[in-house]
């Protein structure tokens, strides 16, 4: 794990603060995390992160936690898609495609690496440039960063160069998106 967050830090030329950060006073159970409005700039789109508390990873790209928005509202108990890559499947069928046996041992596996990263997490945030969306599963759509040694990792990134996941899929678009179809079983999920 250690390398390939090395790798995905060399690929970052502009590290995010840290929480501590005087700027980022939230606390999420215990985890510190991004003061909500801490807006950056990526390029030409405004980006603001929202602390969230995950509660069960259910499978390499879908999680599950309290999403704390500003004012102190927030979306509980919500599932939550991680954009930026396609994990492994996990279960027998994508929609009309029937995964082999080969890729639900992949996909497992995807699971148990995105539950050790969450783990050694201080900080987690997701946010996604055009606000907070929602598939037609009613998950929200968003990309996660965590906050680990002293660092902000992109976890889409991390998922890529750790092998985890469909690298034809990665970066998927908004139709693919809507044909995601919905394979987050409870009895394999992994509460954290």
């Amino acid at each position: 794990m250690g390398e390939a967050i090395d790798s995905v830090r060399a690929q970052a030329g502009d590290k995010p603060r840290g929480p501590d950060d005087s700027r980022k006073a939230s606390t999420n159970g215990g985890r510190a995390g991004l003061a909500q409005g801490a807006v950056r700039n990526e390029g030409d789109e405004m980006v603001m992160p929202f602390p969230v508390k995950i509660t069960h990873v259910l499978d390499g790209d879908t999680i599950r936690g309290t999403i704390e928005l500003p004012w102190g509202v927030g979306l509980v108990d919500r599932p939550i898609w991680l954009l930026g890559y396609d994990a492994w499947e996990m279960h027998k069928r994508r929609g009309r495609e029937e995964i082999s046996p080969e890729e639900i041992v992949k996909g497992k596996a995807a699971r148990d690496a995105l539950v050790g990263l969450v783990r050694e997490a201080k900080a987690a945030v997701v946010e996604n440039s055009h606000g907070l969306d929602y598939d037609v599963y009613g998950r929200v759509l968003a990309s996660l960063k965590l906050f680990i040694a002293g660092d902000w990792i992109d976890v889409a990134t991390w998922m890529v160069v750790s092998g985890h996941c469909r690298p034809e899929r990665s970066k998927a678009t908004a139709d693919e998106l809507r044909e995601h179809s919905e394979r987050c079983l409870w009895n394999e999920a992994v509460a954290l």
